[in-house]
């Protein structure tokens, strides 16, 4: 510590700091630093700091005040008598070292060796706590006395602004951040030979919403960011700029939305948004903005372009007039059909309120019918004439309902009106010919009056016969019920007499035909057993010749080889043999025609129905093979014994041709739709046909299939006349009434069908084996 010393000059009690004329020593000040300043006096120094605005004081080594300047005095409410040698203490906070000990002052000049800037607090002569700057020098004279020469500054209004500023910078910060934007900076600069410089600044997170982690990656130039622009928005963008640029008064905005390439070569949407300042120089201006990444918006505002058009394309396609309107009547959407209707273009329409696109005396009526709509909140439904564009009267079936917002309230309505012209047109005719069938009505009604009236006379004469004539109404209604009964009978029984002419046509001809084959047939057959006798005896002599004339004459040579004789030798008896199979299989179709028609057994007797299958397969037999597009049938036969039965042969054998033959169509429509569908062949089509006897007197045939089943709401219709499942051209519906008439009423039994679709079908002929007397009538 240096000794306690005087200081170089104490101003009186009684003259003020500001006027001080005490007698000046002159001596030269060593200001920390090395700096050497001229001689003064005490009062030419006193003089001048009692100038300054902001206070300032003298002090020794020991901490106490030597003098203070008027600032001073106003600041801390006292005067100078009071300070004077008063600790500083009192008025200033102490400086303390980082661990919160107190500093000496001439410790800290000794220390640093520098002069001395802090922050204290102070309170002023409000009572006030005031954050000051304290800014002291230590001055020596040549004796090695010194003191401290200390001047204050109250920047507490400027702290708070520091704070807040800071606090503003954060919070800007994290907004910035919370929106996902990115700051920018650019400063245009124009030296003295008028070439303009730029200086470039993006922001950390303007790099982030690009892909760049640093200003290496990302440098801080403008081409950094040209260059990662749309090659189709980059001429615009920077036109855009420069013209924000180029006027002065900031009325040009520089608010874009263009497209940019992220480090990973992703193309987004960012929307720029600049402000222009002037810069501190008069010739630099200065470009703040802040970048945006907008692509999910765009993204969406596409997506939403997308379905407004589509929803154009869905109204313009409605053939109805449908539109849009808000609470004053403006329409907001109409679509082609009410615009052509209104001679406009959808472009004129939208805007337009009913006084400007509707003639007058249809506006009141509409606004009418608007406000009620609009009050009530409820859809209206009417049918109106107007005239439309062609000047023609029109009727339109219109319904208006309320257009609602989220919350429900009523902000417009749409309507719907669709031209009902053609079916009022219609309605008018049938109104017209219902007035006229009401005239003739009423015509034919006077006539029945009269009719009546003489009725009515008659019937008053005869009133004891009134129980007798009810009688008589019912014994009427009944033989009107018999009669419709036996009509239909009638017509069943001519539907089936005209088949059974057909099949009894058809089974003379296929005995005819079978006749006249049959007499050619026995005559080749009988033949051909003389003809092989004598090929072979033609043959063995030709081989006796050829042992005994081994050397023909050349002539015999050359005429064997022309002919082959060793190929015709060998082959002749093969083509007898095969003559004769097919002379035998001719016979036995020629027995299965004369079966199946049984033009020799017409009548009513036993017979062996195995042989009626039998010849029905024989008939069928070609369709059970395969043929494209239809796969083989496969048939199964599981005969059981049967006894002789009564019955007539060749309506049997009708209803089992009609029964296969269906089966047969079923199967290949049901194979062709298999194998289309899977592409190889799975579905392999059968035919099962079983016989047995049931109970002592009774027979049963089921002929099934493996195809696709009936339905079960057909099943109940099969026997019904004229109902067919085929296509039109394909079956007459007749098939399997007229069998099930031939098993239930001609034979006494029982014709069922039972299907599980599309598992197959299964048809069952049950008949007795003797028929009584009245089911043979």
């Amino acid at each position: 510590m240096k000794p306690e010393a005087t200081p170089p000059y104490q101003a009186s009690s009684s003259t003020p700091a500001s006027h001080n004329t005490s007698e000046a020593s002159p001596t030269a000040e060593n200001v920390s630093g090395g700096a050497t300043v001229a001689a003064f006096s005490p009062a030419l120094l006193s003089h001048a700091l009692d100038y300054l605005p902001h206070p300032a004081y003298l002090k020794d080594s020991h901490q106490r005040l030597l003098w203070v300047n008027t600032a001073f005095c106003e600041f801390f409410g006292t005067t100078l008598d009071r300070c004077r040698a008063q600790p500083e203490a009192v008025f200033l906070t102490t400086l303390t070292a980082p661990d919160g000990s107190p500093i000496q002052v001439e410790d800290h000049h000794a220390i640093t060796a520098t002069p001395i800037t802090e922050e204290r607090i102070a309170t002023n002569a409000i009572g006030e706590s005031r954050v000051v700057s304290v800014t002291g020098s230590w001055c020596t004279e040549d004796t090695e006395e010194g003191y401290w020469l200390i001047s204050l500054i109250d920047i507490t209004d400027l702290r708070a602004e520091a704070r807040e500023l800071k606090r503003i910078t954060r919070l800007s910060e994290v907004a910035r951040q919370a929106v996902n934007e990115g700051l920018w900076e650019i400063e245009i600069s124009v030296t003295h030979r008028g070439k303009s410089t730029y200086t470039v600044w993006w922001s950390q997170q303007f790099r982030q919403l690009l892909g760049y982690g640093d200003d290496i990656e990302f440098p801080n130039q403008l081409t950094s960011w040209i260059g990662i622009m749309h090659p189709d928005d980059r001429d615009w963008v920077l036109s855009a700029l420069k013209a924000h640029l180029k006027d002065a008064s900031g009325n040009t905005p520089f608010d874009v939305e263009y497209r940019m390439y992220t480090k990973t070569d992703e193309m987004r949407w960012f929307r720029s948004v600049s402000r222009s300042l002037v810069g501190e120089i008069g010739s630099s201006r200065c470009m703040v903005g802040m970048l945006r990444d907008v692509t999910d918006r765009k993204l969406a505002e596409e997506e939403l372009q997308h379905q407004q058009n589509i929803l154009r394309a869905v109204l313009d396609n409605i053939p109805h007039r449908v539109w849009l309107q808000d609470k004053a009547g403006r329409y907001l959407a109409v679509n082609r059909s009410f615009c052509e209707a209104r001679g406009r273009s959808p472009e004129e329409v939208i805007g337009m309120s009913p006084e400007e696109l509707l003639p007058p005396d249809q506006v009141k009526t509409f606004r009418e019918e608007d406000d009620v709509i609009m009050t009530s909140g409820k859809t209206l439904m009417l049918e109106e004439a107007l005239v439309t564009a062609d000047d023609k009267i029109h009727w339109f079936s219109t319904i208006k309902s309320p257009f609602l917002d989220e919350q429900g309230q009523v902000i417009g309505l749409t309507g719907i009106s669709m031209d009902i012209t053609a079916r009022k047109e219609a309605e008018e005719a049938v109104q017209h010919a219902n007035e006229e069938l009401e005239h003739r009505v009423e015509e034919r009604t006077e006539t029945l009056q009269k009719l009546v009236a003489t009725l009515q006379k008659e019937v008053s004469d005869r009133q004891k016969a009134e129980t007798a004539l009810r009688q008589s109404e019912t014994e009427l209604r009944q033989k009107a019920q018999d009669l419709e009964d036996t009509l239909q009978k009638l017509q069943r029984t001519q539907t089936q007499l005209v088949q059974s002419e057909k099949m009894s046509s058809l089974g003379q001809l296929v005995a005819g035909v079978a006749h006249e084959i049959n007499n050619p047939i026995n005559f080749v057959y009988g033949n051909l057993v003389h003809a092989g006798n004598y090929i072979q005896d033609l043959l063995a002599l030709l081989e006796l010749y050829q042992t005994h004339y081994t050397n023909p004459v050349p002539e015999i040579t050359a005429q064997a080889q022309i002919i082959d004789l060793d190929f015709v030798v060998e082959d002749l008896p093969k083509l007898l043999a095969s003559m004769n199979v097919g002379a035998e299989r001719i016979q036995d179709i020629v027995r299965s025609l004369r079966t199946f028609s049984r033009m020799d057994e017409a009548e009513f007797k036993a017979v062996n129905l195995h042989e009626g299958i039998e010849s029905t397969l024989l008939i069928l037999q070609n369709r059970f093979k395969a043929c494209a597009p239809y796969s083989e049938i496969n048939l199964i036969k599981d005969y059981g014994t049967l006894p002789p039965v009564e019955c007539y042969a060749s309506q049997m054998n009708q209803v089992f041709m009609n029964i296969l033959s269906n089966a047969i169509d079923a199967l290949e429509e049901y194979s062709v739709q298999q194998n289309n569908q899977e592409g190889i062949v799975k579905f392999k089509p059968c035919i099962r046909i079983a016989t047995q006897v049931r109970h002592p007197d009774w027979v049963a045939i089921e002929l099934s299939d493996n195809g696709p089943g009936i339905p079960e709401e057909l099943q109940t219709r099969i026997f019904d006349p004229f109902f067919t499942t085929k296509p039109v051209g394909k079956g007459t519906g007749l098939g399997m009434s007229i069998s099930y008439q031939i098993v239930t009423e001609r034979h006494g039994g029982r014709l069922t069908c039972t299907s599980i679709p599309p598992k197959g079908t299964t048809f069952t002929i049950e008949i007795p084996v003797k028929q009584s007397e009245d089911e043979t009538e």
